[in-house]
């Protein structure tokens, strides 16, 4: 009977522990945000918009830059495997009989 009692208690207080930290966490981070863009409760369109009005025409002209690179690489990467598999696919079907 002891150990149910026990057992109990301590159910109850990490309920009543689980409870008052998020009351805790809830009212210590108010939304209190500098900019528009910080907060999650607007949509992405408007977070973003608001963002790239705070960045300047060369940062713009940086980011457009890394991302053109990016994207030139992953091209790169992805067009090597597939010729890789696409001449592997060659080999090892339509030469079966030849190579082997």
């Amino acid at each position: 009977m002891k150990s149910i009692i026990c057992l109990l208690f301590l159910v109850f207080l990490m309920v009543y522990i689980t409870f008052y930290m998020y009351k805790y966490h809830k009212y210590s981070c108010k939304s209190n945000y500098d900019y528009p863009f910080q907060d999650p409760t607007l949509p992405t369109d408007v977070r973003l918009d608001n963002l790239m009005s705070l960045l300047t025409p060369e940062e713009k002209v940086i980011i457009k830059f890394i991302f053109t690179i990016i994207l030139f690489i992953l091209t790169i990467i992805v067009s090597f495997f597939f010729v890789f598999k696409v001449d592997m696919l060659w080999i090892g079907e339509s030469t079966r009989g030849i190579i082997s």
